[in-house]
């Protein structure tokens, strides 16, 4: 398990409940998704937080996963990726090592990394968080 700081995680599941509350919607569909503290109780901005969702496209939307990534769910009615801040993590890493821009434009590229290395998820817009969702689950950029 990788060892973050509160401040990463707290960033990481920003970027999740961005995505999931406005990023995605136009292609997604979530289930289980949950939010809150580690320590449970209130939903709070304040502690160490967590996030995690299942997603899929919607029907109509095909797409094929990375290979070997996102830890995937079966069920009989298609593949779910898991979205937490492994995912968010891995997404962002892609990014990083994007230098020749085929994921994204270069400006987003560097808005998102800007905001990655101080860990301010106000930064973050669903475009954004849509694009970190994308690459993280998808492999690339697919939609919008």
């Amino acid at each position: 398990m990788t060892k973050r700081t509160p401040q990463r995680e707290a960033f990481l599941t920003s970027v999740i409940i961005t995505a999931i509350e406005g990023g995605i919607g136009y292609w997604a569909v979530a289930r289980n998704y949950d939010w809150g503290t580690k320590e449970g109780g209130q939903h709070s901005l304040d502690g160490a937080m967590y996030a995690r969702a299942h997603v899929r496209p919607q029907d109509g939307f095909a797409a094929v996963a990375e290979p070997g990534y996102p830890r995937k769910t079966l069920d009989d009615k298609g593949r779910w990726g898991i979205l937490d801040i492994d995912a968010v993590a891995h997404g962002l890493g892609r990014l990083r090592k994007d230098e020749d821009n085929k994921l994204c434009a270069k400006s987003i590229r560097k808005h998102i990394l800007g905001a990655s290395a101080v860990n301010e998820g106000g930064d973050i817009d669903a475009n954004d968080a849509d694009i970190i969702v994308q690459v993280a689950l998808l492999g690339e950029v697919v939609y919008g």
